[in-house]
């Protein structure tokens, strides 16, 4: 058979074996879905199997030619193997994804996007119009792969980044292949060539379903169009170094300026990408370095990274300079230029027009100034002028020191930053991004994988090895360096959450080089086929099985990052809202108790009558001039009538452009509305400070020396001002109890802080709060743990969502937990309130509503054993018990209750059978042994508590402590005294606070 004969039959059976491969996964992933998995097995196999057309399409050559890399059938089909990579990329997330808004900055990205609103600093306007493009498009009709009825709001923006992820996983391909095609030149044999998309595929896919990267592909965040701007940058830097002999190769080092400025309107990360393809160019090409303009260029380009003042006036400099030199040297010459006038006028219109698309993609940022003049619901920092949007794009809402000034102040230990120290530690993110094993030695394969991909093919193309390299270098330890996060040992707080997204692309990069060692060893070991002339089927057949490498990953990291039916954050919001009555002010504490209930109001159309002040941002003029002038229907977005009315104008959801960007479309509105909102005036957020006085706040020292934040002010400031004001003793003295209002009215508008508010932040009113499910509600009369049951009860049986959350399959991560832990003290409070009143049966049934709603909680169960125990009902006292044996044999402190309440209430039997079933399910636990020989002794059983001892030493002879005190008692019979453990007590409810970021 012909050489390029047994190439093409090669890639037959390759994509054969593909399309088995792809029917697999599409039905494993139908089948989850409870979708006919036979149908979709054969709808998977087909989507890569049109690809095998390409195969029959590629020429053959004559007998004995090579099969070059850069010939056209091999370029087909990369693409065709790139395509493939990201359709189970895409197949993977999309089965994955959220259906509806996720934590953290999701809920205020789809929000902005949705509404075309200005998020947090420095914006991503790139990000929210495409996802308003995305929002608009009508997918309902795919609703049914996900057994849904219709696709939200929520879950086209989830899948969109799932879209950009794949397709970036996919340019990722072409890289790999492209460095590693380098190596072997010429495709002279089917192992080549299987090899070299071997470590494509598995670098592409390693990368795809690590951990990071995967968790960016299933919610609304800015990272998935980020790294597929940064790869396909990286591959046009590639092309560019194979014609860079050619003139038309400067088109690559044009577009590659304008990539980047157009990311950072989606985020600054991109922008990491940018040293190394300078570094990159200047390396490879000699007439770049002798070039002048170049120079200048870069410098310019580079000047993003100073203050947002100094980089418009590079930028505008840069851009005038060399207009000014292409002018004049295309007028000086004389008819055709040559020579070293051509090159100078063609250096300087290149300067020119690299400079000027770079400004042009940056303008983009334009949309932030334009969308905050028009006062939309989400408007931080309003950058409606020149000097707000400077402050805003250099970030001045988190502090007035730039990046590359603290960068020079450690705010941890190098140990810390690098190694495995919680929220923060790159190496601690790094060795579970390919498997969710968390053991010490775990992340060293990868890593030394993808070292020996560095260590080999670092003298194969150094150019390529360079750039890949550099970019890989200044993702992960150049980030260490410049994001300098905190450990908390230096005097600054921890990180509030997991920082490992802030290297996406160095695990991304990584995954690459580990697709490249695979192909390393995989050549190494070719070698040594070909002396020990051994047949090439060997190799082959070693690919094919390093194919299912990223299945490893894929299966490790698959319930982790399973969204599909992931409600919490959604319901969560929900159920915050819904604990508000109509038309209050609800005080809200940080990301996770603000973002989604912005989402919820503003997509959605729920509860807009809550109007949500975040505690953070009331430290803030801007937030606070916000909350001053937009009344009731304004702010909320809807009327009496329940009617949208949004900014301007949004009627019946439906958008009226003109109005929007005409600042005089109010007058648009009809009469009936604007009635509305001047019945309600500004008096809704009562707030009476002018715009000079809030200008002028600042936090103070009181002379007790406590620290009085901006938001201390306003929380005093709003509640005084509303219709019945709380006397409360002035901050300046902390300890005063504060005077009672008169309690016979109710405060108007209602005020509530959500549970998450930490006691701090609610200064003195902590007395005067009652707990309404998830928020607490200021009243006018003082008390310990009030609280309203009917309320309660109502809340949490009638009208409170609970989704998901007993499904084992649904993953509840660190924060999830937090949160899930103020439905426990709901529960906990309500039931506890219900003993107090000695109504025993509405404790037990709202116990019991407990164990349906919630997922196992050891409170629950402490707190269930005390209820049932006090109303004598032992069948459920002991089916609790029963219950935790089986999920919780190993928590002693919990046993231990139900044994101290047993040997409270008088159950002696009973304390006797749960100590000897612990007892057998733990029959090392020391502590658990002191318990039960201090029930013997309490109960009088001091000689079956010596025998008990006795078998104890004999097992543990190491037990100092009773080796002495057996020896005593054979010297002193009637000695009466064993150490034995406290009993446990049952724990009072109390909420998860949400940390402030």
């Amino acid at each position: 058979m012909p050489h390029v004969n047994r190439i093409i039959m090669t890639h037959i059976l390759t994509w054969l074996f593909a399309c088995v491969i792809s029917g697999i996964i599409t039905a494993i992933l139908a089948g989850k879905k409870g979708q006919n998995s036979v149908k979709w097995f054969f709808l998977g196999a087909v989507a890569p199997f049109v690809s095998i057309i390409a195969v029959t399409r590629t020429k053959e050559l004559p007998e004995g030619k090579d099969f070059h890399i850069s010939d056209g059938g091999y370029k087909m089909m990369r693409r065709w193997y790139a395509l493939l990579v990201s359709f189970i990329a895409f197949l993977v997330y999309a089965q994955t994804a959220q259906p509806t808004v996720p934590f953290w900055d999701c809920g205020e990205f789809i929000a902005c996007s949705y509404s075309l609103s200005v998020p947090h600093p420095p914006g991503a306007p790139l990000f929210l119009l495409l996802g308003r493009i995305v929002c608009m498009l009508p997918l309902d009709w795919l609703a049914p792969l996900w057994g849904l009825e219709e696709l939200t709001i929520a879950h086209k923006m989830n899948l969109m980044s799932g879209f950009f992820n794949s397709f970036g996983i996919g340019i990722l391909f072409m890289i790999i292949t492209r460095a590693v095609g380098k190596y072997f030149i010429k495709l002279n044999s089917a192992s080549e060539y299987a090899m070299t998309l071997m470590a494509g595929f598995v670098g592409a896919l390693l990368a795809a379903f690590s951990s990071t990267f995967w968790e960016n592909s299933i919610e609304a965040e800015v990272y998935g169009p980020a790294m597929m701007i940064i790869n396909l940058v990286i591959y046009l830097a590639m092309l560019w170094y194979e014609k860079r002999e050619k003139p038309s190769s400067d088109r690559y080092l044009v577009a590659i300026p304008f990539l980047l400025y157009l990311g950072i309107s989606i985020h600054l990360t991109t922008m990491i990408i940018l040293p190394p393809i300078f570094l990159f160019v200047v390396f490879s090409s000699p007439e770049k370095r002798k070039d002048p303009f170049f120079w200048l260029t870069w410098i310019v380009l580079f000047s993003v990274a100073t203050t947002f003042n100094l980089f418009i006036w590079t930028m505008a400099f840069g851009l005038i300079i060399t207009l000014i030199g292409a002018i004049a040297t295309n007028l000086s010459g004389s008819g055709k230029a040559k020579g070293k006038s051509a090159r100078l006028s063609r250096s300087l219109g290149l300067a020119f027009i690299t400079i000027f698309l770079a400004a042009l993609a940056f303008g983009l940022s334009s949309y932030t100034v334009i969308r905050s003049l028009q006062d939309p619901l989400i408007d931080e920092n309003d950058p409606e002028t020149l000097a707000g949007f400077e402050d805003y794009m250099d970030r001045k809402q988190y502090g007035q020191e730039s990046m590359w000034e603290l960068m020079f102040k450690r705010k941890g230990l190098w140990k810390n930053q690098l190694g495995n120290h919680p929220r923060m530690g790159f190496w601690g993110f790094f060795r579970v991004q390919w498997s969710d094993v968390k053991t010490g030695a775990n992340g060293l394969i990868p890593f030394a994988l993808g070292l020996f991909g560095l260590i080999f093919f670092i003298s194969k193309h150094k150019q390529f090895w360079l750039l890949l390299f550099l970019a890989l270098l200044i993702s992960t330890l150049g980030l260490v360096i410049y994001i300098n996060f905190s450990d908390g040992t230096q005097g600054i707080k921890l990180e509030v959450r997991d920082r490992d997204y802030f290297f996406t692309p160095g695990y991304m990069l990584f995954s690459a080089w580990m697709g490249m060692g695979l192909a390393a060893i995989m050549a190494v070991f070719d070698k040594l086929r070909k002396q020990a002339k051994l047949p090439s089927v060997i190799t082959l057949l070693i690919v094919y099985l390093l194919t299912f490498i990223p299945a490893i990953t894929l299966k490790a990291n698959w319930y982790h990052h399973d969204r599909s039916k992931n409600y919490i954050p959604h319901d969560y919001a929900y159920n915050i809202l819904n604990s508000c009555d109509p038309n209050s002010i609800l005080f809200t504490n940080g990301d996770n108790d603000t973002f989604p209930l912005w989402f919820l109001q503003v997509v959605k159309n729920e509860r807009a009558d809550v109007c949500i002040a975040n505690l953070s941002l009331l430290n803030t003029n801007w937030y606070i001039k916000q909350l001053k002038t937009r009344n009731h229907y304004k702010y909320s977005g809807v009327s009496s009538s329940g009617k949208r009315v949004q900014g301007k104008i949004w009627a019946d959801n439906d958008m009226d452009l003109k109005s929007q960007l005409n600042s005089r479309g109010i007058t648009l509105e009809n009469s009936e509305v604007l009635e509305r909102r001047n019945q309600f005036g500004h008096d809704f957020v009562p707030i009476k400070f002018s715009d000079e006085k809030i200008d002028m706040l600042r936090p103070y020292r009181t002379s007790q020396g406590e620290i009085v934040r901006v938001q201390d002010i306003m929380v005093k400031h709003l509640i005084e001002n509303t219709k019945v004001s709380m006397k409360i003793t002035p901050l300046a003295e902390p300890d005063s109890a504060g005077r009672e209002a008169d309690t016979t009215h109710t405060f108007e508008p209602p005020i509530y802080f959500a549970v998450t508010v930490s006691p701090d932040n609610k200064l003195n009113y902590g007395p005067y709060l009652r707990m309404e499910g998830l928020a607490y509600r200021l009243t006018g009369k003082p008390g310990e743990r009030q609280v309203e049951p009917t309320i309660m009860k109502d809340l949490l049986f009638d009208k409170y969502l609970f989704r998901g959350l007993t499904d084992p399959t649904v993953y509840k991560d660190e924060n999830s937990e937090k949160l899930l832990q103020n439905y426990t003290t709901a529960f906990m409070t309500l039931a506890l309130e219900f003993k107090n009143r000695n109504d025993l049966e509405q404790a037990k049934e709202v116990m019991d509503r407990a164990w349906q709603k919630l997922p196992y909680d050891w409170r629950v169960a402490m707190f269930s054993a005390d209820i049932y125990s006090t109303a004598e009902d032992w069948e459920k006292f002991d089916d609790l018990f029963e219950s935790i044996m089986v999920k919780d044999s190993a928590n002693i402190r919990l046993i231990r209750v139900f044994a101290d309440v047993a040997y409270q209430q008088g159950q002696t039997e009973k304390l006797q059978a749960i100590m000897d079933r612990a007892r057998k399910a733990n029959p090392e636990d020391r502590t658990l042994f002191m318990a039960s020989v201090g029930y013997m002794y309490q109960l009088g059983q001091v000689e079956q508590m010596n025998e008990a001892i006795e078998s104890w030493v004999a097992k543990n002879p190491e037990d100092q402590e009773l080796r002495r005190y057996l020896e005593q008692v054979r010297q002193e019979p009637q000695m009466n005294v064993i150490p034995r453990a406290t009993p446990e007590a049952v724990s009072e409810p109390r909420p998860a606070v949400q940390s402030e970021i």
